[in-house]
């Protein structure tokens, strides 16, 4: 058994989060709980096998001065679900010829797991398909 409260796959919304023996909606207030100590008003995200930083900041609604767990899943589902242009992909081939494989394998994968397997192949590689299929996520 894993000392990790939760679990999650960077493919789905956090709101399927479970813990980490896959069983249990992970409580609320765990979400509402501070992403690092001490807390932070912002947060950067530097991925290597990603071209962007991701930047997470306090969710204006909840009024929390400091980034929590829940701001951290939800600006990383919502940044890694953006589409990569053409002009990125290319880039990103032409820096990394190794990972257009992996890249690809990722898409389709996805795609295939979708509910809209075809609506999901005309939108495109999306960023979350950068991380080459790693996309389990605990803390």
């Amino acid at each position: 058994s894993s000392s990790r409260p939760f679990e999650w796959n960077l493919i789905e919304d956090p709101v399927k989060l479970v813990d980490s023996q896959r069983e249990y909606l992970v409580n609320p207030s765990l979400l509402a709980q501070p992403a690092t100590s001490p807390g932070v008003a912002e947060l950067k995200i530097v991925c290597e096998s990603l071209a962007w930083t991701i930047v997470v900041r306090p969710d204006p609604y909840y009024q929390s001065i400091c980034v929590t767990v829940g701001d951290v899943l939800q600006q990383l589902y919502k940044s890694l679900r953006q589409s990569v242009s053409k002009e990125e992909l290319s880039a990103i081939y032409y820096s990394r010829p190794d990972h257009r494989q992996a890249i690809d394998r990722a898409w389709e994968t996805r795609c295939q797991m979708s509910t809209d397997p075809r609506g999901e192949q005309r939108r495109g590689i999306r960023r979350v398909d950068c991380l080459l299929g790693v996309t389990k996520f605990g803390g």
